[in-house]
């Protein structure tokens, strides 16, 4: 009897144990590269909101500090000189616009020039007017955070800093690609 040479493919049982076992690792391996990659980008978005936290809390502490440090001055009307130094303000990173509003609304005090004593009446105006303590609003339509310190005499609120702090900072940080 002539016997014939068995190859590779002659052989099914262990062929099949051989794709079995292929097929076990490329899944796992699928797996785990899947749960890397939601970690990863879990881990991204948890960086993000932190960044942005912390431009929030900037604008937070510049509201605050203008609020009780420039109260005098706009306790006695002296705008002048807050409108030089708010100019100057808005150079730094992330701080977009810097406005003192009456309890009326009107910008006595306002990094652009257009909106100086005119009257604020946009939705964003009218809740920082309303609110008795720091307000915070969230416009994710143009990626800024709009604070709203009440400025306080003895027994009531004269009027309202308002400070813009954009989220650009934050986006180009995570939106930052290496050079090739």
């Amino acid at each position: 009897m002539e016997q014939q040479k068995r190859g590779f493919m002659d052989r099914p049982v262990r062929l099949r144990w051989l794709l079995d076992v292929a097929l076990v690792l490329v899944v796992a391996a699928l797996v785990v590269f899947g749960i890397q990659a939601w970690s990863a980008r879990a881990i991204k978005l948890a960086a993000r909101r932190g960044v942005a936290d912390q431009i929030k809390l900037k604008g937070e502490a510049v509201a605050r500090t203008i609020a009780v440090t420039a109260r005098q001055d706009i306790l006695n009307g002296e705008y002048g000189r807050l409108q030089e130094y708010f100019v100057d303000m808005v150079s730094q990173r992330d701080i977009l616009y810097l406005i003192v509003m009456t309890t009326d609304g009107t910008a006595v005090v306002h990094t652009d020039a257009k909106f100086r004593f005119k009257k604020l009446d946009d939705e964003v105006a009218k809740k920082a007017l309303a609110a008795n303590e720091t307000l915070v609003q969230d416009l994710e339509a143009t990626r800024t955070c709009d604070i709203a310190v009440p400025v306080m005499s003895f027994t009531r609120k004269t009027a309202v800093v308002r400070v813009g702090v954009s989220y650009a900072s934050a986006d180009e940080m995570f939106n930052y690609r290496l050079p090739d």
